[in-house]
């Protein structure tokens, strides 16, 4: 019978343990090496994951979406080098992340709304994958320089204030302009200040950003669109930031740029016309992202790793 149970756990590729309310610790996950997805949302009573989680080299998604008495994650857990998604909102008890959270050099999507997290660590910059950086309702936030995490499409963090490194930003309003100083600008991270005081319509939002830029010549570009969609802020009761980044092929090298943010409401009636709120949005800026900085920082990363392949081969 152990022979066959452990034949089985070592064949498990999802675990499913959601709403568990007698559960207080995850068994020993040794056993089960080609484990992929870990789910153990809404365990309330559930005090520790155990070490042995970073010996599940094939984990790609560990939920933990409401495990309100766990108060901190093992270090281990930072081996997990297939890991793509780590949720751990809700658990407000756990405030802080491991110290090498660094090392999850294949996470994609990280969670940490409405955790007790108040300080994130440098190291997050070596997540040279990550897209989506949740951190709705962790008051009191503060964000290192996010200085090698071009790749983010998607932050959410209550305050007001706006990254120091951020290139260009107003000091109120939808809207802001300014000259570019620099070629080969290859995209855009856009910030936008959102106030739920000022907007009482869907509780699902789309904020979006139109640019407009002018090149050497006069000649102007065709209106650039982009949008961060299907935010829900119904649970957001004071003002949050909002990130995302798109990436584009800009042939043309401008030297003036202007953007309005918004708020876009869409009708459910024919002819669904689309109204714009612009009074939702209480501050804003961009940060262009350049071919030479991102060139920079992948030399960088790349020789960082060798560095790190050769100190472990010695």
């Amino acid at each position: 019978m152990s022979k066959l149970l452990s034949q089985a756990l070592g064949n498990l590729k999802f675990l499913d343990l959601s709403y568990s309310l007698e559960l207080t610790k995850v068994p020993d996950l040794s056993s089960a090496p080609n484990l992929e997805f870990l789910c153990l949302r809404g365990c309330g009573n559930l005090i520790e994951i155990p070490s042995s989680i970073g010996k599940s080299k094939c984990l790609k998604e560990v939920a933990l979406h409401g495990c309100s008495k766990l108060d901190s994650l093992p270090q281990s857990i930072c081996n997990l080098k297939s890991l793509t998604l780590l949720d751990i909102s809700d658990c407000f008890n756990i405030s802080g992340l491991p110290e090498n959270i660094g090392n999850l050099e294949l996470l994609k999507n990280l969670y940490i709304s409405g955790s007790g997290i108040k300080t994130l660590r440098s190291s997050i910059n070596q997540l040279g994958k990550l897209e989506d950086l949740r951190c709705r309702g962790c008051e009191g936030l503060t964000l290192p320089s996010l200085t090698g995490l071009s790749r983010i499409v998607n932050l959410c963090i209550a305050g007001v204030e706006l990254p120091q490194t951020m290139r260009y930003k107003n000091k109120s309003g939808s809207s802001l302009s300014f000259r570019l100083d620099r070629p080969n600008m290859i995209g855009l991270s856009f910030f936008a200040v959102f106030n739920p005081k000022n907007y009482s319509c869907d509780p699902m939002i789309q904020i979006s950003c139109r640019a407009h830029f002018v090149d050497e010549s006069g000649h102007s570009s065709k209106n650039f669109y982009s949008d961060l969609l299907n935010l829900r802020v119904d649970p957001l009761y004071s003002e949050h930031v909002f990130l995302w980044s798109k990436l584009f092929d800009m042939e043309v090298n401008f030297i003036e740029a202007s953007f309005q943010f918004c708020i876009d409401k869409h009708s459910s009636k024919p002819p669904y016309p689309v109204n714009r709120d612009y009074e939702a949005i209480i501050k804003c800026g961009v940060h262009p992202i350049f071919q030479d900085d991102c060139l920079c920082r992948d030399e960088k990363r790349s020789k960082n790793q060798e560095d790190e392949e050769g100190g472990t081969s010695s």
